[in-house]
């Protein structure tokens, strides 16, 4: 039986590396990511990341493309941090 171990280290940065990922997004921003993560059938395995960008370890099967999973999880995570952003307005 075949054994298979994918295990990627992902870099995302804000749009034009803008410094916007304050303590307080990052409280919302983390565990978006690993929720969309987990919805995406990968498993974080180390996140952090400073104030224009984010490091993910991430654990990935080998029929989820790369990209295909940070789309994934760009997409969910940006969506979180918007509405809480919202609603703190």
């Amino acid at each position: 039986m075949p054994y298979t171990r994918l295990r990627y280290h992902l870099i995302t940065a804000t749009h034009g590396r803008l410094p916007i990922i304050t303590p307080n997004v990052e409280a919302v921003l983390y565990p978006a990511l690993e929720e969309a993560a987990l919805n995406a059938k990968g498993r974080v395995l180390q996140l952090g990341g400073v104030a224009d960008h984010v490091h993910i370890v991430v654990a990935l099967q080998p029929t989820m493309a790369v990209s295909d999973f940070m789309r994934v999880v760009k997409t969910h995570s940006s969506r979180r941090v918007r509405v809480e952003q919202e609603k703190s307005f």
